[in-house]
């Protein structure tokens, strides 16, 4: 049996996991790493990167954006609309 003090910082370490990951709804959006970003980047003829990590308040927000600017986009097929989390792809942050 967990004292209550041990469920209160399990709860707490789940909300603040949850809260340091920035997740995508849209399966419009490519997530980029450092070993698919050149390659992904090489075949597409226009691209909207966004540079996120997840512990940023402004990049939380701006994921609803990038979802809907991915949307307006889905009939360019020549566009590509993606996220790069660049507290773990730290080269591409460079």
């Amino acid at each position: 049996r967990r004292s209550r003090s041990g469920v209160i910082q399990m709860v707490l370490a789940k909300g603040l996991m949850a809260l340091l990951t920035l997740q995508v709804n849209s399966e419009r959006i490519v997530s980029l790493t450092e070993a698919t970003f050149a390659e992904t980047l090489r075949q597409s003829q226009k691209a909207l990167v966004a540079f996120v990590t997840p512990w940023c308040m402004a990049c939380r927000l701006l994921m609803p954006e990038l979802e809907k600017a991915a949307d307006a986009l889905a009939r360019d097929k020549s566009m590509l609309v993606a996220q790069c989390d660049v507290s773990t792809e730290t080269r591409l942050a460079q």
